[in-house]
């Protein structure tokens, strides 16, 4: 998958490997092995280089997944994380659920009714 990632980034750029070698600053005999010899032994920072020169992360150089977020979602998640009291408003806006929350609100359920919680039931 990294050379399919690879070859995507650089037909992007209308790049060669010869141009990347150059520009990026590592050997073109690197680059030229990762096709010969395969890219099983890649160093951290030779693929840290590469997503570098091209602006993406290593995740997307990779495994081809976008992981990276705008400035205007980092600050909605920042604001999300900062504002606890929020969360259950902002998750019933979005139709979405924390995990295990439909187990706690059916444990609070069965409380306010009086009854026993089940024996297999473990509060962790």
């Amino acid at each position: 998958m990294f050379l399919d990632n690879l070859d995507r980034l650089m037909k992007a750029r209308k790049i060669n490997k010869n141009i990347l070698a150059r520009e990026s600053g590592i050997p073109y005999t690197t680059i030229d092995g990762f096709y010969k010899k395969g890219c099983d032994n890649v160093k951290l920072s030779t693929l840290v280089k590469i997503a570098a020169y091209f602006g993406v992360s290593l995740d997307y150089l990779i495994n081809g997944e976008i992981t990276t977020l705008s400035a205007h979602e980092k600050a909605v998640v920042s604001a999300y994380r900062n504002n606890p009291g929020m969360q259950s408003a902002v998750d019933k806006l979005l139709g979405v659920e924390e995990e295990g929350a439909d187990i706690a609100e059916d444990m609070s359920a069965t409380i306010r009714a009086g009854a026993a919680l089940p024996k297999s039931t473990a509060i962790k």
